[in-house]
């Protein structure tokens, strides 16, 4: 039983069954179909499917913005997320199933075990992975972008380093029409 209050998360990658991906995409589908009215996405079209991509997106509407990318890349991606919301049993089995990686920021803890994060995100850029990320750090709902962090060009570099070849970054612009959501 993990340490109360200790967000836990896998230490390494551990690649989704196809039927774990089929199912998410499934929901991400749904998701849409119900709650979103006009969705625009731009940079869906850059994404490879023949080789490793960090998919950079803006982060204005937390599960619907994951819900988008999974519903419209071509491939199922590895998503980075708060290392906090290990904290939640229902987001930590979520997240355990969708593969996602903890991110463990200074302002929240132990910012030291990010090790494990640039580990995990190499060796999946590695195995040809694909990785989601919003590099403004957190969610919020103003109409412009928060001051972007440094992840996605650490990871590219860290995995460049490691010997990944190949790996772009794709931004990607999520937005959505006000009544939609």
């Amino acid at each position: 039983m993990p340490e109360r209050g200790r967000p836990v998360g896998p230490v390494v990658p551990v690649r989704r069954e196809r039927s774990a991906a089929r199912v998410l995409q499934r929901w991400a589908r749904s998701v849409l179909r119900i709650l979103v009215r006009r969705l625009d996405v731009t940079g869906v079209e850059r994404i490879p499917t023949d080789r490793p991509a960090i998919l950079a997106a803006n982060h204005t509407n937390a599960l619907a913005d994951v819900a988008v990318i999974v519903a419209l890349a071509p491939r199922f991606p590895r998503f980075l997320a708060s290392a906090t919301w290990w904290r939640h049993a229902p987001a930590r089995a979520l997240f355990r199933f969708g593969g996602v990686v903890p991110v463990h920021r200074r302002r929240d803890g132990d910012a030291s075990r990010n090790s494990e994060m640039f580990s995990a995100c190499t060796e999946a850029l590695g195995a040809g992975d694909h990785i989601a990320i919003f590099p403004e750090g957190e969610m919020h709902h103003g109409p412009g972008l928060l001051p972007l962090r440094t992840g996605a060009a650490r990871i590219a570099l860290g995995a460049a380093t490691a010997g990944v070849r190949g790996a772009v970054i794709v931004p990607l612009g999520l937005v959505y029409d006000p009544g939609g959501l």
